[in-house]
């Protein structure tokens, strides 16, 4: 089946990027998880997934701030594990779709894959 590419407009219409508006102040830590929450909703279009479980960013943001200078390493380590396995997996199905392929299988995967990393952070952070 040959599906037409999702234009950037419309991934912003549908999963508009989220934003800790009114949330706690922001460091690199921060923003390294609304980098990687962003690229899991995009990959959820990707998908077809509704994506609703991903709209907690400023609770994580918020336990973020709360976290001992330890703790936030430890954290850092597992975003930049994260970062790892989902740049590139993000960037193989953008060029699957570029190409007119259906990337929603891997797609599939891969959130699969940030879901599980997601949870495991979600129980470090307490």
């Amino acid at each position: 089946m040959i599906r037409r590419p999702i234009s950037t407009e419309t991934m912003r219409q549908l999963y508009p990027p989220p934003t800790p508006e009114g949330g706690p102040a922001v460091d690199s830590l921060g923003r390294k998880w609304i980098a990687l929450h962003t690229a899991a909703v995009a990959i959820a279009a990707l998908a077809g997934d509704a994506a609703n479980d991903l709209a907690d960013v400023d609770g994580v943001l918020a336990r973020l701030a709360l976290m001992p200078a330890a703790g936030r390493r430890r954290i850092d380590d597992h975003f930049s594990d994260l970062i790892a396995v989902m740049e590139p997996g993000l960037a193989a199905l953008l060029s699957i779709r570029r190409r007119h392929g259906d990337a929603s299988a891997s797609a599939r995967a891969l959130l699969r894959e940030f879901r599980r990393a997601r949870a495991m952070i979600e129980l470090m952070l307490g």
